[in-house]
């Protein structure tokens, strides 16, 4: 996991993302209520996954599960950023891999995703690259 955090490494995504450390009860969203699938907001939360986020971008992000997480399932990520009041952002798991000790690498590509909230994902992620490169210009590890 440590090449997201290598400023160094070209990226092939749409969107670059760094390394990322947060805790994160996600919730396994159920079938859509009466709102059609492009609005995002009409499902709701089934249950509750306990999981570390462990990189970001303003596309997706990667979570490690303490259990299986199943490929197709929409998920709601809890972000908190810098202090910055908490939010969620719908997403779908686009690959489930196996870790030591029943863990699970889930990726996430998050969907329904008004641009302001992706902006939001987008700064963080700027600011923390910058942080990044001022501690490796200063020889800080």
């Amino acid at each position: 996991f440590h090449h997201t955090s290598d400023l160094r490494r070209v990226q092939n995504r749409q969107y670059f993302r760094m390394g990322y450390d947060q805790p994160a009860d996600v919730g396994v969203l159920g079938n859509y209520a009466e709102e059609s699938a492009e609005e995002g907001g009409g499902k709701r939360v089934v249950q509750k996954v306990r999981g570390r986020i462990v990189n970001i971008s303003a596309g997706g992000c990667a979570i490690i599960f303490g259990q299986e997480v199943s490929v197709q399932h929409t998920v709601r990520v809890p972000l908190e950023f810098d202090g910055a009041d908490p939010f969620n952002v719908d997403g779908q798991v686009i690959s489930a891999m196996p870790l030591a000790g029943g863990r699970f690498l889930g990726r996430i590509t998050f969907m329904h995703i008004d641009d302001e909230t992706r902006d939001r994902i987008a700064q963080f992620v700027i600011r923390r690259q910058q942080r990044v490169l001022e501690q490796a210009e200063k020889g800080v590890s």
